[in-house]
């Protein structure tokens, strides 16, 4: 409204005073506009809705951790797409003077549609060689962390200090059935190992979609590894900080806003924290490799602190810090030892790693060894055969690989350890139950797989058998106990056509012990509770 009287007092002014020059025109009409409460846009506001926004996105910046995380690692794509951008920009800009310059100035439009026309071909060219060097970077990156990782041969292999005899099928079964809250779920189970025993740890993380944003985590449910039997611990306490929840008090949201160039490797509990192993990565000409960037640690009340790999490893929850997808991903790029070419053609030293999935729990293997915590991967030689060709053992707090070369020893696989066992029982129900992830033992420098025969419900372990890596022999096994002796050196016979009798001697013998027990128990009961 005060604009159109403006406007008309202009015109009165330029009709009523044809004489009034129009700069004093001009200068009544700026003197009526700074007398009135009219604001136009000024520089400064723009740069304040800028800042807004910009402070907006950096407070929400774990939300675009993917896509920064994805453009950090490859820069290739970061500068493809500014390529693009640039491209298109330019395309708009040249196609605006081109038209301004139609009419007016026919030399310059000319020239103007010849620059488009170079800067269009240049683009093109750099986009051309961007797409292919981008299919080169991945094998570039993993020849980068090979040739950045030292590969130490051994001779012998280290002793298994602790036999996880808990499938980690099983190991879930188990927590299910001593959680009873329908408000919640139990996340994903991680292997650990505190004072003497081996133990799965899950966490109790809410269920649904609203319950994600308004509860906490509830606790951990501990289950013993070392043994088969069901033994389990629920720790109830409210969790500040956790998986599984919405939104700022996700593992993720608060590790990201510390860090936006790190990507989370593995979540554990131990020792009444939650201990999180970030991935970093290095630069080298046309990416990133990974490396192990270090450790968080968040305690129940949502506290947080941040250890180098070298200060983690001193911490007494340190056992087992080093990230599982390194320790297989420094495994996988072996393949490229022998060059790109090799990869294709030759096969020279080519290895895979076959996992045996029945179970859910895939390779590495986290073995408790004499030298401590250690992860296991056994490879193949690549095509058919199902012998080992190598076995790397990685220390899981500094990452140091070893190798053992088993090519000329015919060992067997994991992958093959499991079909001699369905050999040794050909009238078992397989419909009904499955074998569950073979796991390695090794005793006196000769490596064994223990295998478990579970039902489909994986309720429990049915029975414990022990495959002979060398010589493919099974040996069957129906308590831990047995297993135990069998490596002690008191061999337990399975029972066959040479040796039933003395199979079921041991029988009686083990039936008559438990007998004595069970009296004992009695006459002590009886003692106790006169009536």
């Amino acid at each position: 409204m005060q604009l159109h009287l403006l406007t008309k007092q202009y015109l009165n002014l330029h009709v009523t005073t044809p004489l009034m020059s129009k700069r004093n025109i001009t200068s009544i009409i700026i003197d009526k506009i700074s007398n009135t409460n009219i604001r136009l846009p000024h520089s400064w506001g723009i740069i304040v809705v800028l800042g807004l926004l910009f402070s907006f996105f950096y407070v929400i910046r774990p939300v675009f951790h993917g896509l920064v995380i994805s453009l950090y690692r490859s820069p290739l794509v970061m500068l493809l797409l500014l390529t693009i951008i640039f491209m298109i920009i330019i395309h708009y800009v040249l196609l605006f003077a081109t038209n301004k310059a139609r009419d007016s100035d026919t030399k310059k439009y000319i020239q103007l549609q010849k620059t488009g026309r170079v800067i269009t071909i240049c683009i093109m060219i750099i986009v051309i060689c961007i797409i292919p060097l981008y299919l080169y970077s991945g094998y570039y990156m993993d020849r980068a962390l090979y040739e950045n990782t030292e590969y130490i041969p051994i001779d012998d292999l280290p002793e298994t200090a602790t036999i996880r005899f808990l499938p980690f099928s099983v190991a879930e079964r188990y927590s299910l059935d001593v959680f009873a809250d329908p408000q919640f779920t139990l996340g994903d189970g991680d292997l650990i190992k505190e004072g003497e025993h081996l133990l799965w740890r899950f966490p109790i993380i809410p269920e649904g979609a609203l319950l994600y944003f308004t509860k906490k985590p509830q606790g951990i449910i501990s289950i013993n590894a070392d043994t088969s039997s069901k033994k389990t611990e629920t720790i109830l306490v409210d969790m500040e900080v956790g998986e599984g929840i919405g939104i700022t008090d996700n593992i993720s949201w608060k590790i990201y806003k510390k860090d936006m160039f790190c990507d989370i490797a593995d979540i554990y509990y131990q020792d009444d924290l939650i201990i999180v192993s970030i991935i970093k990565y290095k630069f080298k000409l046309i990416g990133r490799y990974p490396y192990f960037g270090g450790v968080y640690t968040i305690d129940y009340d949502g506290n947080i602190e941040f250890f180098s790999p070298e200060e983690a490893a001193n911490q007494p929850w340190g056992k087992r810090i080093y990230p599982e997808s390194l320790a297989r991903k420094q495994v996988e790029v072996v393949n490229t030892r022998n060059g790109l070419l090799n990869m294709w053609i030759y096969h020279k030293e080519m290895i895979e790693i076959q996992d045996v999935y029945s179970g859910g729990n895939r390779q590495p293997f986290l073995l408790d060894t004499d030298s401590g915590m250690t992860w296991m991967t056994a490879v193949e030689p690549r095509g058919r055969s199902f012998g080992l060709y190598e076995i790397f053992f990685q220390d899981a707090v500094n990452g140091k690989i070893y190798t053992y070369s088993v090519s000329e020893d015919n060992l067997t696989g994991p992958r093959y350890s499991v079909d001699y066992v369905k050999k040794t029982f050909p009238n078992f129900d397989w419909f009904s139950f499955h074998i569950s992830e073979p796991r390695p033992i090794i005793h006196d420098g000769e490596l064994y797989w223990l295998v478990s025969i579970v039902p489909n419900d994986s309720a429990g372990v049915t029975k414990q058998c022990v495959v002979n890596a060398k010589t493919s022999e099974v040996t069957s096994f129906d308590a831990d106990e047995e297993v135990i002796a069998f490596f002690e050196g008191e061999v337990i016979l399975p029972p066959s056509e040479d040796n039933t009798l003395e199979y079921i001697k041991q029988k009686i013998q083990a039936l008559e012990s438990l007998l004595d027990e069970l009296k004992a128990l009695l006459v002590k009961f009886e003692e106790e509770n006169p009536q």
